[in-house]
């Protein structure tokens, strides 16, 4: 079993004795007793004390708490309400649901891209495709509509004429 006492002396430290003695539910005396090495203190004293504080047993918990509202607060600063860690499953159970759907629906269309009646040309590729050699609206005389055209000698008899 490890030593108690240095974690009890960190918490003294960073807390004080009399919080401290006040969490662990004993004297502030025997407190000292139990960091002086005078009485041998519980084997589980110091992790006691780190959970009435809020604390997470163990090094996995390493940083962790619950504030006396409930909320689990990570190493990083994150948050946690009962409600969000009590519905974990649900969400990992969504999101193994969408994943199973995008598998089926790649393998659908890995399966659509094999088939040659469905890949094969349809008719609108040939106009997709197609790129006209000249430009399918000419702008025609310089202020004249886009539907009519003209040609150079009508543009420059219209020119003239004005």
């Amino acid at each position: 079993m490890l030593d108690p006492v240095p974690e009890l002396q960190r918490l003294v430290d960073q807390f004080g004795l009399s919080f401290v003695a006040d969490h662990a539910g004993v004297h502030r005396t025997t407190l000292l007793r139990w960091i002086r090495r005078q009485v041998k203190p519980p084997a589980q004293a110091a992790n006691l004390v780190r959970a009435a504080l809020g604390y997470l047993p163990g090094p996995i918990w390493e940083g962790w708490r619950v504030d006396r509202t409930g909320i689990l607060w990570s190493d990083d600063g994150q948050q946690y309400r009962i409600n969000e860690v009590a519905g974990l499953h649900w969400t990992r159970g969504a999101m193994e649901a969408y994943r199973q759907q995008v598998r089926e629906l790649e393998a659908l269309i890995r399966e659509l891209g094999r088939d040659p009646a469905v890949r094969g040309d349809s008719a609108n590729d040939a106009a997709i495709n197609y790129i006209p050699a000249t430009p399918k609206y000419p702008t025609g005389c310089p202020g004249a509509r886009r539907s009519r055209r003209r040609s150079a000698a009508s543009c420059a008899s219209r020119s003239s004429s004005r």
